[in-house]
């Protein structure tokens, strides 16, 4: 049985929001959103929910599909040629910063920066390579090719010339979920702070690690 596409729950919405007010910047109805690799197209359900004038691209032809035949502007493309420089507001990439090799980095993430306005944003998503914890999204899948920490981020950020708004871990909104997950967030985040707290303190000289985190966000700003 194929995944539901495009699928936006309740919850979804409250993490994509949670996400999203890591850029400071409230998007008005109208604005020009890209995501680039859109697997089952939740985002985009969200940005057009949002009134946004939402583009995607993926790899993944059948997907690409199922996005036209639900009438959203999506591309089977890797490429950001086809757009003009300061085409969009925000560009975001959920889990496709590990799929670029190492060497492709910093020439994947110049051409999202280049389709954003200046002040735009461009908000990543991707395993925590800083924490055991997030070996296990790492190691899950063989296409996984770049462990990514806080140190790439910022080295990528300082040779692009970007600000670097965000740099922690993925939102865990606990409200709007099942009350047994919302109870586990509660209680999980004490425990998580005091972690975070302890291994930055005794092991990692006070650098700002989100220790406890499988996932990171990044979000960096465009500067010109």
């Amino acid at each position: 049985m194929r995944p539901p596409y495009a699928d936006l729950t309740a919850e979804k919405s409250r993490y994509f929001a949670a996400e999203l007010r890591k850029t400071g910047q409230p998007l008005p109805a109208g604005a020009k959103v890209l995501e680039v690799g859109f697997g089952q197209g939740s985002f985009l359900a969200y940005a057009r929910s949002q009134q946004w004038q939402v583009t995607g691209t993926e790899l993944n032809p059948h997907l690409v599909e199922r996005g036209k035949a639900m009438g959203l502007d999506v591309h089977q493309t890797q490429d950001l040629a086809q757009w003009a420089d300061g085409s969009f507001d925000l560009v975001v990439a959920f889990d496709v910063l590990e799929h670029v090799p190492p060497a492709e980095a910093l020439a994947f993430l110049r051409a999202l920066l280049r389709v954003l306005r200046p002040g735009g944003c461009v908000l990543l998503r991707f395993p925590n390579a800083d924490s055991p914890f997030g070996l296990a999204h790492q190691n899950a899948d063989v296409t996984h090719l770049n462990a990514i920490g806080r140190g790439k981020v910022l080295y990528w950020a300082q040779v692009l010339q970007a600000d670097v708004l965000a740099l922690r871990g993925q939102a865990q909104p606990p409200w709007g979920v099942c009350p047994v997950l919302t109870l586990c967030r509660l209680a999980v985040w004490p425990v998580r702070t005091l972690l975070n707290l302890c291994v930055r303190v005794f092991f990692l000289g006070g650098a700002p690690i989100d220790y406890s985190a499988a996932n990171i966000v990044a979000v960096l700003r465009k500067t010109s």
